[in-house]
């Protein structure tokens, strides 16, 4: 039982300490080692509860590794070098509670991170980690709403809380990579794909903010970025539609400056954004994107920008929310277009979804 495993590894490090302090023996004295082993030990305890499906109303394993953990820091601050905590002392509960489907482990799990940057350089997993763990938390409050039958709320509160609180600590991200130019720090595209998706689950909800980042991001994948004297990344102000679209003209046609070619996300990228503008000619422009899209794709072979099935109801969901008088015909035209290349073989993996 690794409960009753984590008992005995603990009073064995208390009979160390004893046993240091009665024979005057500094040799035997717990160190950092022995304290990360005990937290390690905890955390297994935490993991083979959840395996196990146990139905505690805690989570033990955790809250003992957090206590293991500020003991080591009370007793490096009395003076006591042997046990100051590690990188790893922390890397492991955070990661711990990142994971965990506790309500509040992902509040600690940024706190911890915090604290951890004050002695360490958290890995970029680490960043990871808590950035998913919120994005996880948004979609579970949304789902929860969704049960309840109820419409806005505290549950709906949490979610776009932690989709912001998602959002601030990718910008964090980026500003360690712009300042230290370390690439490890580069976040990754499912980073803002997760986020983007967090944002986009809040409906009407989610904040513009949200896809403004997400454009940015598509830019500096595409061109070389330059900083500003304080070593912030310089980007071109988005404030409009017509700034976004400019953005992808630019990456369309300035080839020779392009790190990454464009690809699927970042056109879907445009077309929600497009569908979310409500201009009168954004299914119009949508409807272009994809025919740009397919013609790469089936008649150049550009398997980059092959369109998916969001492509397509991102352009059927342009044309729905226009003024256009025909715009309930143009939307059925795009599920008919859709239905007939899956038939024909040339988007055969593709097909309609309930959102179509």
């Amino acid at each position: 039982n690794v409960s009753d495993a984590v008992e005995q590894a603990g009073s064995i490090v208390k009979q160390m300490e004893s046993e240091a302090h009665r024979n005057s023996n500094p040799r035997v004295l717990p160190d950092t080692t022995t304290y990360n082993t005990l937290i390690d030990a905890c955390l297994a305890m935490e993991n083979q509860s959840s395996n196990d499906g146990s139905t505690t109303t805690d989570n033990g394993g955790i809250t003992k590794a957090e206590q293991t953990l500020r003991w080591m820091l009370e007793e490096s601050k009395s003076g006591n070098t042997r046990i100051q905590p590690a990188a790893r002392s922390y890397a492991s509960i955070i990661r711990a509670l990142a994971t965990s489907n506790y309500q509040g482990t992902t509040e600690k799990a940024e706190t911890l991170l915090d604290r951890m940057e004050e002695r360490f350089t958290p890995s970029a997993s680490l960043y990871d980690d808590v950035i998913f763990a919120w994005c996880r938390d948004s979609a579970t409050a949304i789902a929860k709403k969704r049960g309840e039958g109820t419409e806005g709320g505290s549950s709906n509160s949490e979610a776009k809380d932690a989709t912001k609180r998602a959002q601030l600590l990718l910008q964090r991200m980026e500003n360690l990579y712009s300042a230290t130019g370390n690439q490890a720090m580069r976040p990754n595209v499912s980073l803002y794909k997760a986020v983007r998706e967090a944002w986009e689950g809040l409906g009407d909800q989610g904040d513009e903010e949200g896809e403004a980042e997400n454009v940015r991001f598509a830019q500096d994948q595409m061109h070389p970025q330059s900083h500003t004297s304080s070593g912030q990344v310089e980007r071109k102000p988005i404030s409009s539609i017509s700034d976004v679209l400019s953005i992808f003209e630019e990456l369309n046609t300035a080839e020779k400056n392009v790190k990454r070619p464009a690809n699927t996300w970042t056109f879907n990228l445009l077309l929600s954004l497009l569908a979310k503008s409500g201009k009168p000619w954004a299914g119009q422009r949508a409807e272009d994107v994809l025919d740009y899209m397919l013609e790469s794709y089936n008649k150049y072979g550009n398997h980059q920008i092959k369109p998916d099935i969001i492509s397509f109801n991102k352009v059927m969901d342009a044309w729905s929310r226009t003024s256009h008088p025909d715009a309930a015909t143009k939307a059925e035209a795009i599920l008919r277009r859709l239905k007939s290349l899956h038939e024909m073989g040339l988007l055969e993996e593709v097909q309609a979804d309930r959102v179509s």
